[in-house]
């Protein structure tokens, strides 16, 4: 599954300079949800599993996101009518907020290799956030990333951000951990998927599911595996990548 950027964020990044190329281009669901409009029309039926696919691979369309329904119009055309739970200014206030976050701090990384990135949206999210229960923004990545308090889908969406920003292909997952609904994300590194799960993370202060394959996460999680990739690989791991992070830091402070 590609990763695409649709015109809201790629226009954001282009602007604050984060982005080195034109982004692809998106589809019309995509561009309707990152504008935050309140309808979309399109010339047929929208199957359930494409608006899935937008709302785990692209960055910002389901902040504040409700619900999506569907109706044919008397011309014939469907129309798709969107659902927020926060008003629109306000919505769109944060996510030129989450753009201008994310494209500074991808800017900050960007001479690490596409492995030590991911770490290091790890270590960001997990050093600026804390897990909670409570809260009105604890659901989205806004939450994570600038309240400083979220669960698990708060967690998915920022690190979904943070590696869409940073280049690296990456998704979110929903399904269930120990029983109990969940979501967390699945990354590509090298050609292969792996699953990463900041809030078990943070939550225990381990690595324990980060760069993780289906074999290991299916102890404790559970989710529609037909729904996404197969994470089979076996390349990376938390401490490879820790390692040469560190050689490459120290190397970077004997050049300075």
């Amino acid at each position: 599954m590609k990763l695409r950027c649709f015109p809201f964020l790629g226009a954001m990044l282009l602007f604050t300079g984060c982005a080195k190329a034109a982004p692809l281009p998106a589809d019309d669901l995509a561009q309707a949800l990152a504008e935050t409009r309140a309808s979309a029309r399109f010339d047929d039926i929208v199957p359930d599993s494409a608006i899935q696919a937008v709302l785990q691979t692209e960055p910002l369309c389901r902040i504040g996101l409700a619900a999506v329904t569907q109706h044919r119009a008397p011309d014939g055309a469907v129309c798709m009518e969107f659902t927020y739970a926060l008003p629109r200014e306000a919505l769109i206030a944060q996510k030129s907020a989450l753009a201008q976050y994310a494209a500074e701090w991808a800017g900050s990384v960007s001479g690490y290799t596409p492995a030590q990135r991911v770490l290091l949206a790890h270590t960001r999210l997990c050093a600026v956030c804390e897990y909670a229960e409570s809260g009105d923004l604890i659901h989205s990545a806004y939450g994570a990333l600038f309240a400083g308090h979220a669960v698990c889908d708060g967690y998915a969406e920022a690190f979904l951000l943070l590696c869409a920003c940073a280049g690296i292909p990456c998704m979110t997952v929903t399904g269930t951990a120990e029983g109990k609904p969940h979501a967390w994300n699945l990354v590509q590194l090298g050609g292969q998927w792996y699953h990463a799960d900041c809030a078990w993370d943070d939550l225990r202060q381990t690595h324990s599911c980060f760069l993780k394959n289906d074999a290991f996460m299916q102890r404790d999680h559970t989710w529609e595996k037909a729904a996404v990739p197969a994470a089979d690989g076996c390349r990376y791991s938390y401490q490879s990548i820790a390692e040469s992070l560190r050689s490459a830091q120290n190397a970077q402070v004997c050049i300075e």
